[in-house]
């Protein structure tokens, strides 16, 4: 008898985000093939200091917006699978200058395409509890020291993320997706990225949402050999020292099968 062939992933994910997604790479991973099944299609458009829709340059490494990026056209061109988005990293944008109503459009935009792929959305709230418990002094040194060129007073980044905190949460019930805020205790000394110890456990409630009940399997912690491998996937296009690089996708795959496009 002929040995069957090998089954590919029945499900997708779909991965936007920052610095927090960077970051949790693995443990997200991890989580979503707990609660997701695996393996799984995954589909990431992420990066640190990524923006939701302006090209974004950190040190010398430079990355499309993700409402531009090129994983809408490559998911278009996949057939139907049941899938399962994040959304999270929204107010990165304002700490660059932009807008509420920018911002806003933007997300805008990535929830009516998710939507449109009958995806099951998670959107996380702006960590705002964090700002208001966040000396002034810390602020300023941070923003002279990664954002010397975007300056803004904390009582109205506070604002700012306020008011998108609102509206990104009356985006998301627009477009049938569920709004899970960000726990105080999920931080440390940095206001806006979550703690590495407590990555487990913030990605099992986040993306426990996708389900109708709480996940019945324990927080998935971040394998060290996964965590390396991920870090060693490149997106589709990217710019380094200005000059730009490309990579075929799908760029990566993981033992379980689950196979990588990372844009």
């Amino acid at each position: 008898m002929a040995a069957a062939p090998p089954r590919g992933p029945a499900r997708r994910i779909i991965l936007l985000g920052a610095s927090n997604v960077a970051r949790g790479i693995s443990a997200i991973l991890g989580t979503a093939a707990a609660v997701w099944g695996q393996p799984l299609e995954v589909f990431a458009a992420f990066g640190r200091g990524r923006s939701y829709g302006l090209p974004n340059r950190l040190l010398v490494r430079e990355l499309s917006g993700i409402a531009q990026c090129g994983l809408w056209d490559a998911v278009g061109r996949r057939e139907r699978l049941p899938t399962a988005a994040l959304v999270t990293d929204i107010g990165n944008d304002l700490i660059y200058g932009r807008s509420v109503d920018e911002i806003v459009a933007w997300v805008d935009v990535c929830l009516a395409r998710l939507a449109a792929l009958d995806a099951q959305i998670v959107v996380t709230g702006l960590p705002i509890d964090n700002l208001a418990r966040l000396p002034a002094w810390q602020f300023r040194l941070a923003g002279k020291i990664f954002f010397p060129r975007h300056p803004i007073d904390l009582a109205t980044l506070t604002e700012r993320a306020c008011e998108l905190d609102r509206r990104v949460a009356d985006l998301a019930a627009r477009h049938g997706a569920r709004s899970v805020a960000q726990r105080c205790e999920w931080f440390k000394i940095d206001p806006i990225h979550i703690s590495y110890w407590r990555m487990a456990r913030a990605w099992h409630e986040v993306l426990g949402a996708w389900l109708d009940a709480p996940p019945a399997v324990p927080p998935a912690r971040a394998a060290i050999g996964r965590a390396l491998y991920l870090h060693s996937v490149f997106p589709e296009r990217r710019k380094l020292f200005g000059f730009e690089q490309r990579r075929t996708q799908p760029a990566g795959k993981l033992r379980d099968g689950s196979t990588l496009w990372f844009y």
